[in-house]
């Protein structure tokens, strides 16, 4: 954000100058089709003198160089200043962008999100608003509770500007089709996002990044608008074996699963394993494609293909420092998670708890999240519960959404509940239960692990009886192979969990939905 920023700044000052050259330019123009030779002398163009920056100019650079300087009070006030005055509109576009961009930034900083809010409104109808500029409007529509808005904006970003929408964060698309189940229309709402996102030709950065999770939604949403033909052209793209199941498993996508029913989930993976490999040969400087490729050989059981890639990018990473992949921030800490899970799979559990304080240990203002409530999930497993709550206990919540925000607290509730804590169980469940979208991930798990096993069965009905997650909850209800358990936690966890999973009104909810519960081949992929 700093970085684009500074960027604009240095524009800002070209751009003057520009505008000072500009008759010079225009003056010293030949048409390129003249042999130089050919071409008659002509006096040299007067150069008129540079540009002096008005004085709203000067505010402008003024107040970006103070956002720079992270000095967001006064920055704030002096592009304030600049966007309120009448000559505001006279500026150069990509000026008045980031003016409005950094305002909306500092606004952001400052916790003044209705304000911030209202300047992304009027940032994104600049003609040159950046992708930090839609990402922070749709953002912030998001966190208050205005998903159809941020919807909307990211529709018409997909159609205004795919070089734009091709820079906005990938989290940001995927959580306002999320979000998006809040909406009254949802599905509606959700196949004109995917077919705007189509038209565009958006695809992700990152070529391991897989969309089997919204390629299998826009399919159900074809279906049910009654366009086979539109759905089955799209089942050549659910590269993700465990996603390519719901084909089978989901009588809804009877038309077009001939060719999932064909194939078992363990050739599948291993057929989508040789696809990825040979991605990784012509993407190597992508952190992801390791991880990808050990995440496959986890689900066919191979743990010690697993951990030799993990180790080979680690050894990298090791030698060469963050330079050696193009996504070492963002993915580091994932692939020495996934290690230290291999390495519980495969029982060396002393390794395991070496590599699981690696990967939760922050690396500068970067917390790893993900990788402490792992670490924390294993310690209550293998019946450390208070060790967890001590990993916890310092986790910043403020850049936690409130997703994030159930994790944490379904994790803590797990931990208090081995602890015979009732009370701290109860006070971290309305925490598990507050998002107005749940995340199931959290919500079973915090359901289980205060043995409310009535609570989960009844989560699994009503996501059965919702034809919008009907499908994800098929997936979950599978018979995967399942890898050992570590510890008298893990495997009463585990027990209650199968046994929600088999009772009969569950299996009744799933008969009546037009779903199917297989064997499956391929250890759990980790849907819940």
């Amino acid at each position: 954000m700093v970085l684009r920023l500074a960027i604009v700044l240095s524009v800002v000052g070209l751009a003057l100058s520009q505008a000072a050259q500009a008759g010079v330019a225009r003056a010293g123009v030949v048409k390129a089709d003249v042999p130089p030779a050919a071409r008659s002398p002509s006096p040299s163009p007067q150069v008129s003198a540079p540009h002096k920056p008005t004085p709203l100019e000067a505010r402008a650079a003024e107040g970006i160089t103070q956002v720079m300087q992270d000095r967001c009070e006064p920055g704030a006030a002096t592009l304030k200043s600049v966007y309120s005055d009448p000559g505001f509109a006279g500026l150069e576009p990509h000026m008045r962008a980031a003016v409005l961009e950094g305002a909306d930034i500092c606004e952001s900083r400052l916790g003044h999100l209705q304000a911030a809010y209202d300047l992304s409104r009027r940032a994104i109808q600049e003609p040159e608003a950046s992708s930090i500029a839609w990402g922070l409007h749709i953002d912030l529509a998001m966190n208050l509770s205005r998903p159809g808005e941020a919807m909307s904006a990211l529709i018409a970003l997909a159609r205004r500007s795919p070089a734009v929408l091709a820079e906005v964060k990938e989290g940001t698309i995927l959580s306002v089709y999320a979000y998006a189940e809040l909406l009254p229309n949802a599905d509606a709402r959700r196949l004109e996002l995917l077919e705007a996102l189509d038209k565009a030709a958006w695809a992700p950065k990152d070529p391991f990044e897989d969309l089997s999770g919204l390629k299998i939604d826009q399919i159900r949403l074809l279906l049910a608008a009654h366009r086979e033909a539109d759905a089955r052209a799209l089942v050549a793209g659910l590269t993700d074996p465990a996603t390519r199941l719901a084909l089978v498993v989901d009588d809804r996508f009877a038309p077009v699963a001939e060719a999932a029913r064909a194939v078992d989930a363990d050739t599948a993976t291993r057929r989508e394993l040789v696809r990825v490999l040979l991605l990784a040969d012509t993407h190597n400087d992508w952190l992801s494609g390791p991880y990808r490729i050990a995440t496959l050989r986890l689900r066919i059981g191979d743990n010690e293909g697993a951990l030799r890639i993990l180790q080979s990018a680690i050894d990298r990473y090791n030698d060469f420092g963050p330079s050696a992949f193009t996504d070492a921030d963002e993915t580091f800490g994932k692939v020495q998670g996934l290690k230290a899970e291999t390495l519980a799979r495969m029982g060396r559990l002393n390794e395991a708890d070496g590599a699981y304080a690696e990967a939760a240990a922050d690396a500068g203002l970067d917390q790893r999240f993900e990788e402490k409530l792992s670490y924390a999930s294993y310690l209550i497993d293998t019946d450390r519960a208070q060790l967890a709550l001590d990993l916890l206990h310092d986790v910043r919540q403020d850049p936690l959404t409130d997703t994030g925000r159930a994790y944490l607290a379904a994790m803590r509730l797990c931990a208090y509940s081995v602890l015979g804590d009732s009370a701290a169980v109860a006070e971290q469940m309305k925490i598990v239960k507050s998002p107005a979208a749940p995340d199931y991930g959290a919500l079973i798990n915090g359901l289980i692990c205060a043995g409310d096993l009535d609570g989960a069965a009844k989560t699994y009905i009503e996501r059965l009886a919702d034809p919008a997650k009907r499908m994800d909850a098929l997936l979950a209800l599978q018979r995967y192979k399942r890898p050992p358990t570590h510890g008298k936690e893990d495997a009463a966890w585990e027990a209650d969990y199968l046994k929600v999973q088999a009772r009969p009104d569950v299996q009744a909810a799933v008969k009546a939905a037009g779903g199917h519960v297989l064997d499956v081949d391929i250890f759990d992929p980790g849907v819940i």
